[in-house]
């Protein structure tokens, strides 16, 4: 809460430490990526584990859905100095919030 500053939820599913973390355009998920290669996606409305993914490389430094959340992409550091991308469907979890018909009178 960031007017008392307590805690809302913890979310615990990372092995080691967490590197970044970004809500979904929609502001329903929450995606989080992590040492060991770990990016996951969690449900805002349950704070739970959505999924998980181990992206190529030990490291995944960035992790966002694109603007349509069709795709996550991951940013990772590889063994030495280069680094990969790594791009995964996210038609997973993705459900368009339902648009009420109007009732035709």
């Amino acid at each position: 809460n960031s007017k008392t500053g307590d805690t809302i939820a913890s979310l615990t599913g990372h092995d080691w430490k967490v590197n970044h973390v970004s809500f979904s355009p929609d502001g329903r998920f929450l995606i989080s990526a992590g040492n060991k290669g770990k990016v996951v996606v969690w449900s805002m409305d349950s704070m739970k584990m959505v999924q998980e993914f181990t992206t190529i490389g030990n490291n995944a430094r960035k992790a966002i859905f694109t603007s349509d959340m069709k795709e996550i992409l991951v940013a990772t550091l590889q063994n030495g100095p280069l680094y990969g991308l790594s791009v995964y469907n996210s038609a997973f979890t993705y459900l368009p919030k339902q648009e009420k018909k109007k009732e035709k009178k």
